[in-house]
């Protein structure tokens, strides 16, 4: 994806704890249910990137956790990817994550 579409991501404000993201939903990563899909957006990663690595905690993330070569997940999304089959490496904290992928040379630190 180029710049410019990462970009809508990020147009939102920071509102009670919250973030809330201005979303158009003509834009091709809209989901009326979840505001953004997901799914779509590693979907369409995967078509630029040989690898994509998703980490998630919830049902929304059961989604796009399919598409995902490797996922971590935590809470409630751990027994979602169980019942669904969906192979995962749990973590609590994001620092696990970072640990996993330096372990396996995946990323440096």
């Amino acid at each position: 994806m180029k710049k410019k579409e990462l970009n809508a991501f990020l147009e939102g404000i920071f509102h009670e704890r919250n973030i809330h993201l201005n979303l158009d939903a003509n834009d091709w990563k809209y989901s009326e249910r979840y505001g953004i899909d997901k799914a779509t957006v590693i979907k369409k990663l995967k078509e630029e990137y040989e690898v994509v690595h998703y980490a998630g905690d919830s049902e929304p993330d059961s989604h796009p956790a399919v598409f995902a070569d490797l996922t971590f997940a935590k809470d409630i999304l751990k027994d979602l990817l169980k019942e669904k089959g969906v192979p995962f490496i749990p973590f609590e904290d994001f620092t696990e994550i970072e640990k996993y992928l330096v372990d396996k040379g995946l990323i440096l630190k």
